[in-house]
């Protein structure tokens, strides 16, 4: 952060302007795949449990039953399809997650899922520029 003299009080100090009260969590979205669904709910419900602000994204080969009752309950964003299917890598892409989730560059996002959707993940949000530090990376 910067300083700079002020001729009255001495050094000021300048704080990005977030549109958020000190001290307020930041809102927070998860994007995932590949995780069991009953480990997916728990993160939901862990999350949810902690108040806040939170969206999800989850990219799916199929849809089932569970996913759709975490989809209703959480208002959890489901993406259908392969891994490399061109319509489910467009919606995790850069555009795509503008689209769902207007606000990405000002949330805490968790990407979760294999190395090869991290890396592509990372990529969209680089070009989101939303910052390194509001970003992390696990496995499952």
């Amino acid at each position: 952060m910067a300083t700079k003299e002020n001729a009255h009080h001495g050094p000021a100090l300048l704080l990005p302007r977030t549109g958020r009260r000190p001290g307020a969590s930041r809102p927070r979205l998860f994007i995932a795949t590949g995780l069991d669904p009953s480990t997916l709910g728990s993160r939901l419900a862990a999350t949810r449990a902690r108040g806040g602000d939170t969206a999800a994204v989850y990219r799916a080969e199929r849809v089932t039953d569970e996913l759709l009752d975490l989809q209703n309950r959480y208002g959890l964003i489901l993406v259908v399809g392969a891994e490399h299917d061109p319509r489910a890598k467009e919606r995790v892409s850069a555009s795509g997650l503008s689209r769902e989730i207007p606000d990405i560059a000002d949330r805490e996002v968790v990407v979760a899922g294999p190395r090869p959707f991290r890396k592509y993940v990372a990529g969209a949000l680089a070009r989101l520029a939303v910052p390194r530090s509001q970003v992390s990376f696990t496995s499952g």
